[in-house]
């Protein structure tokens, strides 16, 4: 299953596991109030308790931000095979050129992208 996300006006595919559709759902059933509720957060709230783990947990400040696991997620897709095309539709890029990025870092042993 996908849903779709829009962001500056650009509609694309956000894939979704189908086990996170069936709890979610199963949690709705439980909870039918939380309906329109269960992935709001403030999203100054998340960054600062990513931020937080990120340091305790000993990742270099620099990279304490969650826009890293975009990157991250993209350069593992590029190890384990995937198709630049597909990373490309996968991240929203307009253009190959901005996916075409992350193919230096994904032949990079623990190389993060910033």
């Amino acid at each position: 299953k996908r849903q779709t996300q829009r962001k500056k006006g650009i509609r694309r595919i956000v894939p979704v596991p189908l086990q996170l559709i069936t709890e979610t759902a199963m949690y709705l059933a439980r909870h039918p109030e939380m309906k329109g509720r269960i992935f709001k957060l403030s999203r100054a709230h998340f960054f600062k308790v990513f931020q937080d783990l990120s340091l305790k947990s000993g990742l270099d400040p620099e990279l304490a931000h969650p826009h890293i696991l975009r990157h991250t997620r993209a350069i593992e897709l590029l190890r384990g095979g995937a198709p630049v095309s597909i990373v490309q539709d996968l991240l929203g890029h307009s253009g190959l050129n901005t996916t075409a990025i992350y193919l230096g870092a994904a032949h990079e042993k623990d190389e993060f992208v910033r």
